[in-house]
């Protein structure tokens, strides 16, 4: 509970206004101490605001992962228009890209006689899908059927159907097989699809079927499942299937479930002279992967409409082939994954990777891939082509310039942000409001006034001031082994009062990547030998292109890793990065917190000083009530 404080009774005085005009006075120090502590605070924001104008300037122009813009890169000085042509027409059969270092230039593609091709391994339905029996035999499924009806749901998709044979309908099929007749199988898939087709549509005629005494359900494209219907359990248990069986359980199932494969056939498997260590117990996932990460060169897939596996070399051309020694545990696997008895099967497939063959100006051209670079260029080749297509390659010089130019105008804008805040004049009228003042104005009030406050936080900042200085001299200092300048390809500096801004005769830059396109391109991406580190070396310095000492000088100021001396960015140690520890581990940050303990030290104070002066108050009025009580006294005893 709050002490309760009653005073002036005896002495007729406001001693609680007197107190507080005491407090007043004694509470200047405390405002003065808060107005220090904001100041420090809008510094801080300031400088962040900065930092972060800083950031994205680098991010944009000068970021490995900004290829197209990074002014570092000669990739971002590869933009070119390209014309390819087949006679009058464009050609589809190629295309290409060029690198900075190609220029313009003009070259015919005069035939593609062959595209590069993996070698490839494949044959015929692996029985990976469908819901099937093997060694089916009529017979014994009318014996298993113990004298009922046929009766099973079927779910083809999301859509679930009874289909059910009667003992009439089963006499018929058992009559073909009394005859002696071999097709009493088919004639039960063929009489199972007229009652499917009836329940689904017609285009569901062939989802039952037999072959080499195998029988399944089976919708490519579509999950096919089969259920035991009501309480007939004899059908399922007679066709040999499980209640719930899918066409795609076999992905969850062991290769010993799927291909009858032991340890002792598989347990390691050689392609391409790697040795894979398989388990009869790996799944047919695990399978994939193993082979498709063992590094062997090779991709095994499955395409579950054709029911077939593919095992393909990794990368196209003659000389990655695919080897599998006869006899081997890889073979035995592949002959299951393939559908064939060995690999003299006719229905094996075996295709050697070939490479792809051209004419370029003349010159007969073999590659291993039909992706692959020269001089600079990089080609694609698509299509055969028995006539020739021309290329043209033209310097974009519209897009670099843009690229240029958007760089210039958000460097300028970075220059007008950072020479604003070192050159704007502090307005001293304008100190932090106190809280008894903020109380007393409109929340727009206080912006406005905070507004006119904050002007000049950073006002002669040597931080800023440097960081403008490293700027403009990285502009305008020679670049060894370069020799050609900002200034001679339409690029200055207009002033020095303006701090380093720069300004673009549009003309002339175009002119120039005409006629030094190179001499340009090494200008802005030059890279020194020596790696950046804090405190770039002078040497560093002087090979470096434009591009380069620009993004030394921007990590210098905000980059949040260490050095080795264990220092980050110089304005991230003044000030702290958003989203980094630095946050909270800066120079101002410790000011802030140096601030709340002597703001804490002075309300203690100030506490302590309000009861003292309670205390004294109280004590006065308690002897001039005293004093009070003795003079009636000494009235009253004269007046008797």
């Amino acid at each position: 509970m709050a002490n309760m404080r009653i005073s002036g009774l005896a002495s007729g005085m406001d001693t609680e206004q007197m107190i507080k005009d005491l407090m007043k006075a004694e509470s200047v120090r405390l405002d003065r101490t808060k107005q220090s502590q904001t100041q420090i605070q809008w510094q801080q924001e300031a400088y962040r605001e900065l930092m972060t104008k800083i950031k994205d300037l680098h991010t944009k122009y000068f970021d490995l992962l900004s290829p197209s813009t990074n002014l570092s890169s000669s990739a971002s000085f590869s933009k070119f228009s390209y014309n390819i042509t087949s006679g009058t027409s464009a050609s589809t059969a190629v295309s290409v890209t060029a690198n900075a270092d190609v220029s313009s230039r003009n070259l015919v593609i005069n035939n593609i006689t062959q595209l590069a091709t993996k070698a490839t391994m494949s044959g015929k339905a692996s029985e990976m899908r469908g819901v099937a029996k093997t060694d089916f035999d009529f017979a014994a499924f009318r014996t298993g059927l113990a004298g009922k009806d046929f009766e099973m749901s079927l779910s083809i998709g999301s859509t679930t159907k009874t289909i059910k044979l009667n003992q009439t309908e089963l006499g018929v099929i058992q009559a073909v097989y009394n005859a002696g007749n071999d097709d009493a199988e088919n004639a039960f898939a063929a009489a199972l699809n007229t009652k499917i087709s009836q329940e689904f549509g017609d285009n569901y005629d062939n989802v039952a079927s037999f072959s080499d005494g195998r029988f399944e359900f089976d919708q490519p494209g579509t999950v096919v499942r089969v259920y035991t219907f009501g309480s007939n359990v004899e059908s399922m248990s007679a066709l040999g299937f499980t209640n719930g069986q899918t066409n795609v359980d076999n992905y969850s199932k062991t290769i010993n479930e799927i291909f009858g494969l032991t340890d002792a056939q598989i347990g390691t498997i050689n392609i391409n002279g790697k040795n894979i260590s398989l388990s009869q117990e790996d799944s047919f996932a695990q399978m994939m992967d193993k082979i498709n990460k063992s590094g062997a060169g090779v991709q095994l897939s499955y395409e579950s409409l054709s029911d077939k596996f593919t095992l393909r070399s990794t990368t196209e051309g003659s000389a990655n082939s695919i080897n599998i020694a006869s006899g081997s545990g890889a073979e035995v696997l592949m002959s299951k994954l393939f559908g064939v008895t060995n690999f003299a099967d006719d229905e094996f497939v075996s295709e050697a990777g070939k490479n792809a063959t051209l004419q370029i100006n003349g010159v007969d051209v073999v590659q291993s891939s039909n992706v692959f670079s020269h001089d600079g260029i990089s080609y694609n080749i698509k299509e055969l082509s028995a006539t020739p297509i021309n290329v043209g390659i033209t310097v974009d010089t519209k897009a670099i310039v843009e690229n240029i130019k958007n760089f210039v105008n958000e460097y300028n804008n970075l220059i007008d942000a950072v020479s604003n805040k070192f050159s704007e004049k502090k307005n001293y009228s304008y100190k932090p409001l106190t809280d008894e003042e903020r109380e007393a104005l409109s929340d727009d009030d206080i912006k406005k006034w905070e507004e006119k406050a904050k002007s000049g936080v950073l006002r002669s900042a040597p931080e800023l001031d440097t960081f403008l200085s490293k700027l403009r001299n990285a502009l305008i200092m020679p670049i060894e082994g370069v020799g050609i300048s900002l200034s001679e390809i339409g690029i200055a500096s207009s002033s020095y009062l303006d701090r380093g801004k720069l300004t673009i005769d549009e003309t002339k830059l175009n002119e120039k990547l005409e006629s030094n396109f190179d001499d340009i391109v090494k200008l802005f991406t030059q890279q020194s030998d020596i790696m950046y580190n804090n405190g770039t070396s002078a040497q560093r310095y002087k090979e470096s292109g434009l591009g380069a000492r620009i993004d030394d000088i921007l990590k210098d100021y905000v980059r949040t890793t260490r050095d080795d001396n264990g220092n980050k960015g110089i304005l991230v140690m003044k000030a702290g990065m958003v989203n980094d520890a630095s946050v909270v581990q800066n120079e101002l940050t410790k000011r802030l917190l140096d601030y709340d303990k002597r703001i804490a030290s002075i309300e203690t104070f100030l506490f302590n000083r309000e009861n003292y002066y309670y205390s004294m108050f109280s004590s006065m009025e308690s002897a001039m009530s005293k004093l009070q009580s003795q003079a009636d006294s000494l009235v009253n005893m004269l007046g008797s």
